[in-house]
């Protein structure tokens, strides 16, 4: 899989929820929402690690990235990432 690089800079193609999604594996989902429930402190079920990445056409967008502030940004800018955006650096 080619890099994919999302709008807050992250690679996104090592991310462990896009990965899971596109190997249509469930037990590393099940692992991957362990992982994420012990580092956060808030509940992921398996079901939640579900996603396309952030920058894709897709609906399916894990829950903290459908929440990101950069990401509406993004969007709201119609920029590829922060870097092609005039007003980067931003607060």
């Amino acid at each position: 899989m080619e890099n994919i690089i999302e709008y807050c800079g992250i690679i996104c193609s090592d991310c462990p929820v896009l990965l899971a999604t596109q190997r249509i594996d469930n037990m590393e989902r099940r692992r991957v929402a362990e992982v994420l429930t012990k580092q956060h402190g808030e509940e992921f079920k398996p079901e939640d690690i579900s996603c396309d990445g952030c920058t894709s056409d897709s609906k399916r967008i894990f829950a903290y990235c459908g929440a990101c502030g950069i990401r509406k940004s993004g969007i709201d800018k119609e920029v590829k990432n922060c870097a092609y955006c005039s007003e980067y650096p931003c607060e």
